[in-house]
């Protein structure tokens, strides 16, 4: 459960900037709210929306995100030991630029609570530190400054042995966590769970190809059912691929192979290539009833956009669900009606639906939303950029509102910000 995520220097982002999924001291309805399970006084929000113009810098927030996750899931597997860091700095200010990216998180695991964060530089991890709350009072686990390393007790297991396998470009969590630390592991399990990299526009054969052959959930189907896609049914068949693309497969199979081979310095027997299973595809298809009571399928080409975006959105809401984990979607309105925009948002906003406390983090352009009766102030957020280029987010929550204002034409009016200026026109 996300409590809190701050970052500086990224993107459009240059000063500390803040998400809070601490529900506010505003009144507001309570229907949705998940528990915090160590504070039984506080509450914890589901859903975050953030609104602002084209380049407000409302990407750079969910970039951030998913940058810290990248960072503690591959930082120290897979990342080139010589390597800079990939961290992508606030560039119109030089002397901003020079300074760490900060990267932050609050959050409870399995009734816990923890604070993890750290700060990065072209070339090396330059802090990194991570906090527990045994009888809700804050306790270090580590500290790291450069490769010096302070460990608290609470901390226990191989740290040192740890410590020294810790490359400077690596995290301590990243290579704790590849090398079976239980409270490491622990702690990079957490932002493995998050889901994302929900694309904006999906092509009926990428569609497929992230469905794989596994069978779509069927509360997916029912859901686009209740939209009035037609959906009624789904299926996955095996396709013959063009002769020429399944020669150009086959030797695409057998290059990576030998590179494979290279790289290995006990070079094993190569395998026999399966040019059988190389040769086909596996094709979703989508089933819709036709005149007469028959279901006719459709290959996901023939799909609308939206159908085949909510295939996918939805495959990883439903996921995320069953683990009560954070999903993370930019532009939840891309392709799709805005009663779709709004189901969705409903998924997470309704304690039916979800039991675990799954949470939502998105952006959008839909103001339609904003008149929810589900979606509480605290819950939608604003992106605006100042004279300097550099983004602010704030939350309603900070302004003077009653809950029976009309937000969304408060919004419009530029009550809030995050909306862009108006072009002059002559004539």
């Amino acid at each position: 459960m996300l409590l809190k995520f701050s970052v500086a220097n990224h993107r459009s982002i240059s000063g500390k900037q803040e998400l809070s999924m601490i529900v506010s001291s505003r009144r507001d309805h309570d229907r949705a709210l998940l528990p915090w399970p160590s504070e039984a006084d506080r509450q914890v929000l589901p859903v975050a929306v953030i609104y602002g113009a084209n380049a407000s810098g409302k990407s750079s927030v969910l970039s951030a995100l998913e940058r810290m996750r990248a960072h503690v899931r591959h930082s120290h597997k897979r990342d080139d030991p010589e390597g800079d860091m990939g961290r992508r700095p606030f560039l119109l200010d030089p002397k901003i630029q020079k300074l760490p990216t900060l990267f932050e998180c609050d959050f409870v695991d399995s009734g816990e609570r923890f604070h993890y964060g750290f700060e990065i530089s072209d070339a090396e991890v330059v802090r990194e530190w991570l906090y527990a709350f045994p009888n809700g009072r804050r306790q270090s686990l580590f500290q790291r400054n450069g490769q010096r390393f302070k460990f608290s007790r609470l901390l226990s297991g191989q740290k040192l042995v740890i410590s020294r396998l810790t490359r400077p470009n690596s995290l301590y969590v990243s290579a704790g966590a590849q090398n079976d630390h239980p409270m490491l592991s622990r702690i990079s399990s957490y932002f493995n769970a998050w889901r994302g990299d929900v694309q904006a526009w999906v092509p009926g054969g990428v569609a497929s190809q992230q469905i794989g052959e596994a069978p779509i959930d069927p509360r997916i189907v029912t859901f686009l059912a209740h939209l009035g896609t037609g959906v009624v049914e789904h299926r996955t068949r095996s396709k013959q691929l063009p002769k020429e693309l399944a020669q150009l497969s086959a030797e695409i199979s057998r290059f990576i192979q030998g590179k494979l081979r290279k790289l290995n310095k006990r070079r094993p027997k190569a395998e026999k290539l399966d040019t059988e299973s190389l040769s086909r595809e596996i094709v979703v298809e989508l089933g819709h009833k036709a005149i007469g009571g028959k279901t006719v399928f459709f290959d996901l080409d023939l799909e609308s956009d939206g159908t085949r975006r909510l295939l996918l959105l939805l495959r990883q809401a439903y996921q995320a669900i069953d683990s009560g984990s954070l999903l993370v979607v930019d532009e939840l309105d891309a392709n799709l009606h805005t009663y779709a925009c709004s189901q969705v948002l409903n998924l997470f906003l309704s304690k039916k639906t979800n039991p675990k406390g799954a949470q939502l983090v998105t952006t959008t352009h839909d103001t339609n939303l904003l008149n929810l009766k589900h979606l509480r102030r605290d819950e939608i957020w604003i992106t605006e950029k100042d004279d300097f280029g550099t983004t602010e987010l704030s939350s309603f929550a900070d302004f003077q509102t009653r809950r029976t204002d009309n937000l969304e034409r408060g919004y419009l009016q530029g009550r809030f910000g995050g909306v862009p200026p108006e072009i002059p026109f002559e004539g």
